[in-house]
């Protein structure tokens, strides 16, 4: 029995070019995680890069819950379509693809600061309608969700009162 040898259970450590995501100039070297590749993959490895925005999406979908108000679900459910909420629909972006938005959002706000300033008007928040060609009357509202936090929520709620549902 003295002669028993317990093997390391370890995995050894890998070189993420060679045995991991197979890109050459991936220079992660360690244990390997879950899906195979040793911690610090690169970007371009893409089983790594989607497990990143998956959970970067998710992170946003849990913040963007919290800040509009609507209590999170029994069993942990995170997923916006699922959110409780009588009133909304629910969908939240997050990374690259919002860019455009954001770029817009930057622009119209400072636009709207700016104007303020010139006529004398005090600090208030933005709110911006955007109007596509092809959409007759109808438009599309954007405003902070900082703004959503201080006038919007506590307005739904007044109207449809804190147990209505309403974000």
């Amino acid at each position: 029995m003295a002669d028993l040898v317990v093997p390391n259970l370890k995995p050894d450590p890998i070189v993420c070019a060679r045995d991991g995501c197979g890109i050459p100039d991936c220079t992660a070297v360690g244990r390997p995680t879950k899906n195979g590749h040793p911690q610090g993959c690169t970007n371009k490895c893409v089983p790594c890069k989607n497990r990143r925005n998956h959970h970067k999406g998710k992170r946003k979908q849990n913040v963007a819950r919290k800040r509009l108000g609507i209590p999170n679900q029994k069993f942990g459910v995170r997923h916006e379509e699922h959110f409780e909420d009588n009133v909304f629909g629910n969908e939240v972006k997050a990374g690259a693809q919002v860019g455009p938005v954001a770029n817009f959002w930057m622009r119209t706000e400072k636009q709207v600061v700016q104007n303020q300033q010139a006529i004398g008007a005090m600090k208030r928040p933005a709110r911006v309608v955007a109007m596509p060609d092809g959409w007759g009357s109808d438009g599309i509202v954007l405003v902070r969700l900082s703004t959503w936090d201080t006038l919007v929520r506590p307005a739904l709620d007044e109207f449809y009162g804190p147990e209505g549902g309403a974000a």
